[in-house]
């Protein structure tokens, strides 16, 4: 089966981004699915002079839904869009790893989608209110499906780790809380770089005691050790937050742009409430790192089923 993957989002500029499209690449030469062709989500107003030509030659669609999907935004429509144009040349279409959040003009291009895959229980209500009779299934990010090494599996020191949000004013106040308590600070993606490129004093005090160097982002597998390495992780990055779960250490973790945080926390018997709008001290983290602590056994078996899910719904693509 040959595809044209939309909403590429691997840039090189954020672990959790790479990582989805990594693990999407993987399963889809593990399930005989060629990606002849990746829409890159930069490129998404493009899309469809992208894909035009690439039609005749082309089997299935593949949306990655990621976060992109929210508010009717225009790369979110484009995308959508772009999408569609597979039904009219006969191909397969079929949305995953998505979110879904406050779309109604999104919603009419829903229709002609052979599968639904949405991230998180309450995006799939959302789609389902307006196509009841639509296949919409809910299987938790593609970061979950990440190979994880023997290596990674040592348990944490007493120290947290405080990573970025995508949120401009917590992304500042995470990093003056990792200055403050003197605890290692590690950005998910380099656009807290632009954020603190003129703040010469910030950079000095993150490089001075939170172990940060200026214009370096981690891989994937220097992430996941920092994590590893830590007590519990103070974030408001999504894909941290996910992270964190799938290598079994607690997170506190802030609301983010939409409400993927609160659905993540719901859909793996967590608190939602707990999930806090600000941090301001190491007190503020116990709540949710004591009620994961609690639960580990169940969020570990969690994990493990969701693991078997996305392998799942690979299986079910590769058999339209």
């Amino acid at each position: 089966m040959k595809a044209i993957l939309l909403n590429d989002t691997d840039a090189g500029r954020h672990i959790g981004c790479e990582l989805v499209i990594r693990n999407t690449r993987a399963l889809c030469e593990r399930y005989n699915i060629e990606i002849i062709h990746s829409v890159k989500t930069r490129a998404a107003m493009e899309a469809e002079n992208q894909i035009a030509p690439l039609l005749d030659t082309a089997d299935l669609i593949l949306l990655n839904g990621e976060g992109t999907l929210h508010d009717d935004k225009p790369r979110a429509l484009a995308l959508l869009k772009a999408a569609n144009m597979g039904k009219a040349a006969g191909l397969k279409m079929v949305l995953y790893n998505s979110l879904w959040d406050n779309n109604p003009i999104g919603l009419q291009h829903l229709a002609d989608f052979d599968l639904v895959f949405c991230r998180d229980s309450h995006s799939s209500a959302e789609i389902r209110k307006a196509h009841p009779t639509l296949k919409v299934q809910t299987v938790a990010d593609m970061i979950f499906a990440t190979p994880i090494s023997h290596s990674q599996s040592s348990p944490g020191q007493d120290t947290p780790l405080i990573s970025d949000s995508v949120r401009a004013g917590k992304c500042m106040a995470l990093a003056k809380l990792a200055i403050k308590n003197r605890l290692p600070f590690a950005p998910m993606g380099s656009g807290f770089h632009e954020r603190v490129r003129t703040s010469p004093i910030l950079r000095w005090k993150l490089s001075r005691f939170c172990d940060y160097q200026f214009n370096h982002l981690d891989t994937p597998d220097t992430f996941a050790a920092k994590i590893q390495a830590s007590s519990g992780i103070i974030t408001g990055r999504f894909h941290a937050a996910c992270f964190a779960l799938l290598l079994g250490t607690p997170v506190c973790c802030l609301s983010s742009n939409t409400r993927k945080v609160e659905s993540l926390y719901a859909d793996f018997g967590l608190s939602p409430e707990l999930v806090l709008q600000a941090v301001t001290s190491l007190d503020d983290a116990r709540p949710q790192w004591e009620e994961q602590t609690r639960l580990r056994s169940h969020l570990d078996q969690h994990v493990a089923k969701t693991r078997e899910q996305i392998h799942e719904m690979f299986d079910q693509i590769s058999r339209l």
